[in-house]
């Protein structure tokens, strides 16, 4: 179990599938102006799988790339050696996602093509997947946040995020509330929410966590008839998920 700052009060969330993937082109030095026939530009080929990624993105609107560029060359007077860029590709399912792996890598290989580079590739990071969370585990959940005082909490909510709980979710019940942070104005990732965050706002939204997540444990511990529908209800997404 394990709660973020948010927007709003949410007990039962959905997260998206995540790779992490580093695309390096490898191109060959010379002098831009004097020799340019000479070199091969690695940061030409980046920015045209850059171009290629985004056209290709519009056809998917359910899939989120995100990436930047990472080392884009040492100087302008001379032709870019090498060039890497680091990307996000999200989906709702890890099976989803596990298709597009191959149709992003073919979009690298082709941009290093069209420029004569090579190309080398990695996963930088783990892998996540989409999150399953335990309604019944979510529910006692909801429940000890109203009796704490927090009474306003709206239904699932589906996040645009990703998380390793997900991973944690295919061994084990799991659950990942978001509690309001302030007036949850603070967009995630920004200055603001980090302002926030460090606030006495900030501070009440721990204590609030730790409470409900405490009575939760508490729960789930001396409740058995609570234990036996968790487990349940695991095993029977679990074995759903097999099925698809």
């Amino acid at each position: 179990m394990m709660v973020h700052p948010g927007s709003q009060n949410i007990s039962e969330i959905s997260t998206l599938a995540l790779d992490a993937l580093e695309f390096t082109f490898i191109g060959k030095a010379a002098h831009p102006s004097a020799a340019a026939r000479h070199g091969v530009n690695a940061l030409d080929a980046l920015i045209h799988f850059f171009t290629e990624i985004k056209a290709w993105q519009q056809t998917l609107p359910n899939i989120h790339i995100q990436g930047v560029i990472t080392e884009g060359g040492v100087t302008p007077n001379i032709v870019p050696a090498r060039a890497t860029a680091r990307f996000y590709l999200r989906a709702s399912k890890r099976t989803i996602l596990d298709s597009l792996l191959a149709q992003v890598i073919c979009l690298a290989r082709e941009s290093a093509a069209y420029y004569s580079a090579e190309l080398e590739w990695r996963k930088y990071e783990h892998s996540y997947d989409e999150m399953i969370s335990n309604r019944s585990l979510a529910a006692c959940f909801a429940a000890n946040l109203q009796a704490s005082g927090v009474k306003k909490i709206v239904r699932a909510q589906h996040t645009m995020g990703s998380v390793d709980l997900g991973n944690v979710s295919r061994v084990a019940p799991v659950i990942h509330p978001y509690l309001a942070l302030g007036d949850g104005s603070a967009p995630p990732h920004t200055r603001a929410f980090t302002q926030a965050a460090l606030s006495k706002n900030g501070e009440q939204l721990l204590h609030k966590a730790v409470v409900a997540l405490a009575w939760t444990a508490w729960d789930v511990l001396t409740d058995e008839t609570l234990r036996v529908r968790i487990r349940e209800e695991f095993l029977a997404g679990m074995e759903s998920e097999n099925v698809e």
